[in-house]
């Protein structure tokens, strides 16, 4: 189903133009339970937990899903600062994200948004692979996906 054993799979959705056809449906009225994920270093996308938002936002079990989110990097901002680590430090930049919204079962395309991203805090680690460029970039806080996605989670 959604699961690869323990492990949730959804992120195939934004990595991989997968879907999901044992998942819900979207339904016709809300809520309609939703995971996002973000685009980190590279290719890479994790699921970015919104827990104030209501529990459409917050479900921790993937068979629910009948929306995925991935909000995938399109520009690249100013450098707001360094990030100091043991090896040296890295830039942190501001960025814009386009947000689109899947239906888990079909992969359909429901919305595309665009937000800022506003979090500048320097992660604690960060991993680079070989050849990637060594360069951080500022996350979106809760609020701007809330914002631009409650009329497709919440109606």
């Amino acid at each position: 189903m959604i699961c690869r054993g323990r492990v949730v799979a959804l992120a195939d959705v934004c990595q991989r133009s997968t879907y999901f056809s044992r998942a819900p449906a979207a339904a016709t009225s809300p809520p309609r339970p939703i995971q996002v994920f973000q685009q980190m270093q590279g290719d890479r996308f994790m699921r970015q937990l919104i827990l104030q938002a209501g529990d459409a936002w917050r479900s921790r079990d993937a068979a629910r899903a009948q929306l995925v989110a991935c909000a995938k990097r399109a520009d690249d901002g100013e450098k707001v600062k360094d990030c100091e680590f043991e090896d040296g430090s890295v830039g942190l930049y501001e960025a814009t994200y386009d947000v689109t919204v899947y239906e888990t079962r079909t992969r359909e395309q429901r919305k595309v948004a665009t937000i800022q991203a506003k979090g500048y805090a320097c992660p604690t680690i960060v991993f680079f692979h070989g050849g990637e460029v060594k360069k951080l970039f500022a996350r979106p806080r809760p609020e701007p996906y809330v914002t631009a996605l409650r009329d497709q989670v919440e109606g």
